[in-house]
Formats: C-alpha cells, sequence, structure tokens
C-alpha cells in the first residue's frame, strides 16, 4: 500500500513532486513554487525509515538491543529491485535484491556477533550466518 501512496503522481503524492522537479520536500502538499513556501521541508515526509526497514527490509527483531539480533524482511511490493546498508555496532548490515521473471533473489552481508533471520516474499524463513549470503524464492 505504501508503494502506491508513495508513487501518486497527483498532487500531494511525492510522484508528483518528483514530477515537478524538485529534488526536496516542500513545505506545502501542493507543492507550488514561488509561493513563499519553504521547498526544503522535512516535516511532510520521512521515506527513510520505510526504504530501510520494508523496502530493503533491514530490522531490529523485536526485544534486540544493539542491533545483535536482526531481521531481514524486504517487501518489494511492485518495485524491481533495491539496496540499501547500515552501519550498525558489530558493522555493516547490507542487503540487495531483484525480481526477475518471477524469481525474487535477495543478497545479504550480515557481521559477526549478529544473529540475523530472512523472511522472503513467499513467507519462507531462514537464519543466516554471518558473512554474504544469496536466496532465492519465488515472487507472489
Amino acid at each position: 500500500m505504501l508503494h502506491k501512496i508513495y508513487s501518486r503522481e497527483d498532487r500531494g503524492g511525492y510522484g508528483f513532486m518528483v514530477r515537478q522537479g524538485l529534488t526536496t520536500l516542500p513545505e506545502s502538499w501542493d507543492a507550488k513554487p514561488g509561493t513563499g513556501s519553504s521547498m526544503n521541508h522535512f516535516m511532510l515526509g520521512h521515506l527513510v525509515e520505510w526504504h530501510y526497514a520494508y523496502v530493503a527490509g533491514i530490522r531490529q527483531q523485536p526485544g534486540s538491543v544493539g542491533w545483535r539480533r536482526v531481521l531481514i524482511s524486504p517487501e518489494p511490493g511492485p518495485m524491481d529491485s533495491a539496496s540499501a546498508s547500515f552501519d550498525g555496532p558489530s558493522g555493516r548490515i547490507a542487503v540487495k535484491w531483484e525480481k526477475h521473471e518471477k524469481v525474487f533473489t535477495l543478497n545479504v552481508t550480515i557481521p559477526d556477533g549478529v544473529e540475523a533471520t530472512a523472511v522472503l516474499p513467499d513467507g519462507e524463513r531462514r537464519n543466516l550466518s554471518p558473512g554474504t549470503s544469496t536466496l532465492r524464492s519465488a515472487v507472489k
């Protein structure tokens, strides 16, 4: 659902703002240059958590402290690929995924000392070892 909201191209959607040529978030949803409103205003949107935690799927597991237990659970929606990395206390957690011809491929890097579980789009759960892993599943 968020994919649809964030990509809307009508007035009030982020897609509309991009189509207008904006590279920062405006102060108002109508995004009208020349109105005296700031064209660099962070209060209207915070997509960073959504991109990291849901598109890329990098989340700390409930009850975990200091990123010792990580959940990698990307939600690709209509997107074909994404990548993100996070420098946690134990090292870099990196995710790169792509969908191609009904196959979802996930590349994950987990640092030493971190317990990680991947949840693939088909619902399968897999424990990950430190290092780099490549997982595949069918696209729903």
